[in-house]
């Protein structure tokens, strides 16, 4: 098969789940690592569905463990980005900056979902990583038993306990849910442009972090610093059903609009 590289400063990368080649640039322009760099059009990933191994059945099946591995590519890629042009590509956000987050381009959520901002920014500590003495196992959620599912209520129910409680603690449940809502939908702007964290480079690595806090946040709520949140297997047949643990009313879990 021809290569889609046409240079020697291009890497071709070749992803499991489509027979076609994606031509990757070692040295990227502004685009592909800083929020106001102009578009790349050479930059481009290819998902496009092929099916090379006779079976017409499975010609639009993707495999999301296949996706993965892609993106893996991906990152392997990136590795050959020079130090110089990756370092710090986003500033933080102006946290004064923060407004009502919109659905679309015109509509604007019902609520205000901005973070309670601190008298004195100067104040707040840089976070330390604790230190690790035991491996953190996050389990499936169809393979949990009763004493995990009730360890794992009793931190949600305490986490929701604190909106009624302290509701501008910043480990309430609602203040959590208020992070994904102001970032994930333009809440807060960077140099008089909008903060989206949603269809850019920062997707995987915010909502790692954000899921990060999100757990060791209900291990402190039940003082357990080992709990390990559940992670839903849709890819293992006992896992392709919704979590039964979700669809129990008046327990913590349950959210009649899920």
């Amino acid at each position: 098969m021809a290569s889609l590289c046409s240079n020697s400063s291009s890497t071709s990368l070749k992803t499991p789940f489509t027979s076609s080649t994606t031509c990757l640039s070692s040295t990227p322009t502004a685009s592909q690592l800083f929020l106001h760099g102009k578009r790349n059009k050479t930059f481009k990933v290819s998902c496009k569905v092929t099916n090379t191994n006779g079976n017409q059945d499975e010609t639009n099946s993707v495999d999301r463990r296949n996706v993965l591995l892609g993106l893996g590519g991906l990152y392997g890629v990136a590795n050959a980005i020079p130090l110089a042009a990756s370092a710090a590509p986003t500033p933080p956000p102006d946290l004064s900056s923060c407004n009502k987050p919109k659905i679309n381009a015109t509509t604007e959520v019902p609520y205000f979902c901005c973070a309670p901002k601190p008298d004195d920014m100067s104040k707040v500590p840089y976070y330390k990583f604790p230190s690790v003495t035991k491996l953190r196992i996050r389990p499936p959620a169809h393979a949990l038993d009763e004493a995990y599912i009730a360890k794992y209520n009793l931190a949600i129910s305490r986490m929701k306990d604190l909106d009624k409680t302290q509701p501008d603690n910043p480990i309430g449940f609602k203040q959590q849910a208020n992070i994904h809502c102001a970032y994930c939908n333009g809440g807060y702007s960077i140099d008089g442009k909008v903060l989206q964290v949603h269809n850019s480079w920062l997707f995987f690595p915010f909502h790692r972090w954000y899921l990060y806090f999100y757990e060791r946040i209900l291990g402190s709520l039940i003082d357990d610093p080992t709990f390990g949140l559940p992670f839903w297997n849709w890819d293992h047949p006992k896992g392709m059903r919704f979590p039964p643990m979700f669809d129990v009313p008046g327990t913590a879990l349950y959210d009649e609009r899920r």
